[in-house]
């Protein structure tokens, strides 16, 4: 059987606070941030599957010929790229071609997506069933945690509260890109949040329960990154990093040591809750200060509860 010529499409982000177009202008760099989550996909796909070179429309546009030269077309995309998603899928249905799609818009709203496959959740779970599935011809469906629990009983790992553990998520695809587009790369150390709040839906997607990659793993993705020439801002995209406060007190020490040893390439910036500032976590700071960490980004929910109800 012939490789199967896989697209990664990232769609663009609109005007909003993410898109920082502004920003970027003087700063030399064409998009905010690397696609981790696609890029991370494209590694899970396994003998058969090509992936090809990734086209971020907010880097540069997608073209015929991107279409034309594939079998099949991966997006991902959060729910503030909807309209970008939906064009690049009927753009590669006018060309005669499928699309796949998963991440965080396609999980929640994949009536919305017009794709023709939705691999909903995470793709650790959902992936591999789909790629069997389109081997034997499946024509479209919804790929989710629950319709695929019995088929990968004992395949994935599972925590106690059954989310899949990330301690074999493989390193991100970053010969598919230029990091140089960017102005940070974006990794990831934990997924899920202890916390409820009324305008974020991590939990919905993610649960409550704050799985973490292991400081090896972490260090391995900053080493794939220093190989790789990057140098500068890396985005530790997180739902929240101190989500498990344990397992982030074994990670700081040894991103120090890193960071010392290559003579801080790397300065971090991360999403947290607002007790990273409470006394109990005045260690956590202290080794985030020490490891290069420069800007945490905190959501706080509003007291209000009218704007709350007018969330969507």
């Amino acid at each position: 059987m012939s490789t199967i010529r896989v697209l990664p499409v990232f769609p663009e982000f609109p005007e909003t606070f993410w898109s920082y177009r502004t920003s970027l202008r003087y700063v030399g760099k064409k998009a905010i941030m690397t696609p981790t989550g696609l890029l991370t996909v494209m590694a899970m796909l396994p003998e058969g599957f090509e992936a090809q070179g990734l086209v971020d429309i907010n880097v540069k546009p997608l073209t015929k010929e991107h279409l034309e030269n594939t079998d099949i077309v991966f997006t991902s995309a959060m729910i503030v790229q909807g309209d970008s998603h939906r064009e690049i899928v009927e753009r590669a249905h006018s060309l005669g071609k499928k699309v796949v799609a998963g991440g965080p818009f396609p999980t929640t709203h994949p009536e919305k997506t017009g794709a023709d496959y939705v691999v909903a959740g995470e793709a650790e779970v959902t992936l591999r069933p789909f790629l069997e599935d389109l081997l034997k011809g499946a024509e479209k469906g919804v790929w989710t945690e629950e319709n695929v629990s019995e088929r990968t009983r004992g395949l994935v790992e599972l925590t106690t509260g059954g989310k899949v553990l990330i301690t074999k998520t493989p390193l991100p695809r970053w010969d598919l890109t230029d990091l140089g587009d960017y102005w940070a790369a974006a990794v990831q150390f934990s997924r899920g949040c202890p916390f409820n709040c009324d305008f974020c839906d991590i939990t919905k997607l993610y649960g409550k329960e704050s799985r973490t990659k292991t400081p090896h793993q972490m260090t391995k993705e900053l080493n794939a990154l220093y190989k790789n020439g990057y140098r500068g801002e890396v985005f530790i995209v997180d739902d929240n990093f101190i989500g498990n406060r344990k397992n982030v007190k074994e990670l700081l020490p040894e991103i120090i040591k890193w960071q010392q040893e290559k003579d801080y390439p790397f300065s971090f910036i991360t999403e947290a809750s607002m007790n990273l500032a409470w006394d109990n976590n005045i260690d956590i700071l202290e080794g985030m200060r020490e490891a290069g960490f420069n800007h945490v980004f905190l959501g706080i929910e509003s007291v209000d509860n009218e704007v709350l109800e007018k969330i969507p």
